[in-house]
């Protein structure tokens, strides 16, 4: 019996590249983003939470790009 060799990790990362890419490529594009955590970082009283500069200028530039951003 031979076995063959699975993905690499590599091979996995560029199938999920070409994956996220050909979603991406759709129109109309939602992109759903979680605040917590991921648009500000984590902080010990969550209404104290203050979404960063750089993030809140790349979600503008993906809303002026026509994408839905939620």
């Amino acid at each position: 019996m031979s076995s063959t060799p699975g993905p690499t990790a590599a091979t996995r990362a560029d199938d999920a590249f070409e994956a996220v890419a050909l979603i991406a490529a759709r129109e109309p594009l939602l992109v759903a983003l979680d605040f917590d955590g991921v648009c500000a970082p984590l902080v010990d009283d969550p209404a104290s939470s203050r979404m960063l500069g750089p993030t809140r200028e790349a979600i503008r530039l993906l809303h002026a790009d026509g994408c839905h951003v939620a």
